[in-house]
């Protein structure tokens, strides 16, 4: 890495941890991501029952009851097929598959398919020299250090290239900073800037952008259209991760793969290519103990299976001996394939069911999917169906009316708290760990205001620069469309009056970013003479401090700055990104709320 990349991460370091102020990016945001705008979905998947294609619903109930009762992998959706029919479509809490997901590093197969379109072509070699392919772009003494390598290093992760993705988050030019960095070619070494490079070649080969030059050869012939890929401050698509697509088209993606090119008895893809990048290229060592990787793509030898994976629990995951194929998008603070879920995954579809599975009027499917949609984590309360429904179809809710807004709205609306609290410029209602992915960072808390109009509860959450505007539903999550630094996000806000371990009360808030993996948690202590408000994120502060410290790990092993890394105490990094992430902030309310105790005894709440 260069000594100015090295310089802007530990600024930026800096910053995270300074609650004091907001965090200011090194290089100015770039708005993009439109909104998200449902559509019919072409080719759908076929929908049956499990026993029609031969694996018990049993079996599947169990699988997900297995998935649930593991809190860590806070589970947000699976779909589940076989042989290319959708068997089962799991929704947790009030998560949906209706909305895109941002698929993180899960893309970056979906990128090794595209170079597999140019291979095919004739338009690139796996042995094409990354000197050539960019030429002057590379400097004098870097083209020494790359000469032998080629594309199959970029596809395999063998680059050993030394500016990631905490460097590209405080240097624009991308292409400048990979080929300014160092290398040491060889050995497996995960790095997002290295799909991202293979998007900078397909844009150089073809004069397209990845997403372009994909949508007649892959996306439109699966029939996919609603999908947004973000792009680098110089306006190449991010390769390595930045990819929105809705659940049921990356199975599309998925099933493609699994069918070896073939989608509707076309081939799209070389088999030779499907064989080489899903089939092991090279051994990932410490980093993965249950995948090894091909071009792009997870492989899991023993078991006949690939994968394409995301952190925080985005996975398109397939079972070649079983035809099974899972698609998970989940919330939860994994880097890698470190969780329950890919262990129970393999415990139940692995191998082939060989014996016929009869249909039984004892099915606890139905049941079990029931439960996950009213998980207790939740505090959602659903109104029963008055008739069964199949596997697939949604529930009807009953919507809140008027009369179901809680007292307390009554008491809050017309009410706005301000805070003088130093480290009130650390609140933000963006999740920080989606701020630093995105390049965009919130201004701080300025003010909490409140309103009751007609059936509707509403909160405004201002920050120096922005506000936002929040409907809040109570017994089911009410829906927003935010705009933040540009960008249009859909959310889901479910709001509860209740109290603390000593009967303090509060309005606790979930929102929930439905197209990303992160929920921001709220609370609000608004009764009193000193109101104060509690925040933190799922996933959160453990993720970054892992992060971090590997982060101060790499460093420490830099000239002149890695002596003194090395003496920054862990526990004091700790406590500020406890600090930065699990905020508590006094605040001053325009009007002071007592604390009612005859509606304290009257709701019943035990001290």
């Amino acid at each position: 890495m260069s000594i100015s990349d090295l310089n802007n991460a530990i600024t930026l370091l800096g910053r995270l941890m300074d609650t004091r102020q907001a965090i200011k990016p090194i290089y100015p945001a770039t708005s993009e991501k439109p909104a998200f705008r449902a559509s019919t979905l072409r080719q759908p998947f076929p929908r049956c029952a499990p026993e029609e294609v031969g694996i018990s619903s049993s079996k599947i109930a169990a699988f997900l009851s297995d998935i649930a009762a593991d809190e860590t992998l806070n589970m947000h959706s699976i779909l589940i097929l076989k042989d290319g029919s959708m068997i089962t479509e799991a929704v947790f809490a009030d998560q949906s598959t209706k909305i895109w997901k941002y698929t993180f590093s899960a893309c970056k197969s979906i990128t090794s398919l595209a170079i597999g379109f140019l291979f095919d072509e004739g338009l690139l070699r796996t042995d094409e020299k990354l000197s050539d392919i960019f030429g002057d772009a590379v400097p004098p003494l870097t083209r020494i250090a790359i000469r032998d390598m080629t594309v199959e290093n970029l596809l395999t992760m063998t680059t050993g290239a030394s500016f990631n993705e905490v460097m590209a988050m405080t240097e624009p030019d991308w292409i400048k900073g990979y080929f300014s960095g160092t290398f040491s070619p060889g050995t497996f070494a995960y790095n997002s800037l290295n799909s991202y490079m293979l998007s900078a070649i397909v844009e150089k080969k073809t004069g397209q952008h990845l997403s372009d030059y994909l949508k007649p050869r892959l996306f439109d012939p699966l029939g996919i259209d609603n999908y947004y890929w973000e792009k680098c401050p110089k306006g190449i698509d991010k390769g390595g991760w930045g990819l929105y697509m809705l659940p049921e088209d990356m199975a599309k993606i998925g099933q493609l793969v699994l069918q070896n090119g073939i989608w509707q008895d076309r081939v799209l893809l070389s088999a030779e290519w499907i064989d080489r990048a899903s089939h092991t290229r090279v051994r990932t060592g410490a980093v993965s103990d249950l995948f090894d990787y091909g071009y792009q793509i997870w492989t899991g030898d023993d078991t006949d299976a690939f994968l394409f994976n995301g952190m925080l629990g985005q996975n398109v995951l397939a079972f070649r001996k079983s035809g099974i194929l899972l698609v998970s998008n989940g919330g939860n603070a994994e880097m890698f394939q470190t969780g329950n879920y890919f262990t129970l995954a393999h415990k139940y579809f692995a191998e082939a069911d060989r014996r016929f599975i009869p249909m039984t009027n004892a099915n606890p499917l139905p049941a079990v999917l029931h439960a996950i949609r009213e998980h207790p984590a939740t505090g959602q309360e659903h109104v029963k169906p008055k008739r069964r429904f199949g596997l697939f179809a949604r529930k009807r809710i009953a919507a809140p009316s008027a009369a179901a807004l809680p007292a307390e709205c009554d008491q809050l609306s017309g009410v706005t708290f301000t805070s003088q609290d130093e480290n009130a410029p650390s609140l933000c209602l963006m999740p920080v760990i989606w701020q630093a992915i995105q390049n965009c960072y919130g201004t701080g808390l300025s003010s909490l205001s409140f309103l009751k109009s007609d059936t509707a509860f509403y909160m405004t959450y201002a920050e120096a620069e922005e506000s936002y505007l929040l409907r809040i539903g109570f017994g089911y999550p009410a829906d927003t469309d935010l705009s933040v630094g540009g960008k249009m996000y859909h959310v889901r806000t479910l709001g509860k009056f209740t109290r603390d371990e000593d009967g303090i009360p509060l309005l606790s808030l979930r929102i929930t970013f439905a197209e990303t993996p992160l929920t921001r948690y709220i609370k609000i202590y608004y009764t009193g003479e000193s109101p104060h408000i509690q925040q933190y994120e799922r996933p959160g502060g453990d993720f970054i401090l892992m992060m971090t410290m590997a982060m101060k790990n790499e460093l420490t092993m830099a000239p002149i700055i890695g002596g003194t890394l090395n003496k920054v105490d862990n526990d004091y990094i700790k406590y500020r990104i406890n600090k930065r992430f699990s905020p508590d902030v006094s605040l001053h309310a325009s009007k002071t709320i007592p604390r009612r105790k005859k509606l304290y005894e009257e709701q019943h709440y035990e001290l």
